[in-house]
């Protein structure tokens, strides 16, 4: 299994160029990590784009998340258990896989992330 991250798209631009360097997250996932994650862009990209190596995620303290972008505070304010997922190595598909792709394999885009089939991961891709 592989986990789905569901990512904004200039998020993921900013994964994909190196500028995004953690992901975080309300709740950490439970399995696979450190591991390789699945990009899926939400509207109005609506596909998987790459994927990402990532490491063991950390909790993050609320002194942490105040010294964040005020976006991402703002998504993490309230959380039980706030995470950040160190990044890698990101590579962009040269095709993406679309959403309904997803839907075709019983793949719902998830809120925040899932997990998916390995065969989703192109071969030789890492």
């Amino acid at each position: 299994m592989l986990l789905l991250f569901s990512v904004k798209p200039h998020y993921a631009a900013a994964i994909f160029e190196g500028r995004k360097v953690f992901e975080y997250r309300r709740s950490p996932p439970r399995r696979y990590l450190p591991g390789v994650a699945l990009i899926y862009e939400t509207l109005p990209v609506s596909a998987v784009t790459g994927a990402v190596k990532v490491e063991e995620p950390f909790s993050l303290q609320a002194n942490d998340i105040a010294e964040l972008e005020p976006d991402i505070a703002a998504y993490l304010a309230g959380a039980r258990a706030p995470c950040a997922i160190p990044i890698l190595v990101a590579k962009r598909f040269g095709t993406p896989i679309p959403f309904r792709a997803l839907l075709a394999r019983g793949v719902r885009a998830p809120q925040s992330w899932t997990y998916v089939a390995t065969d989703f991961l192109p071969p030789g891709l890492f």
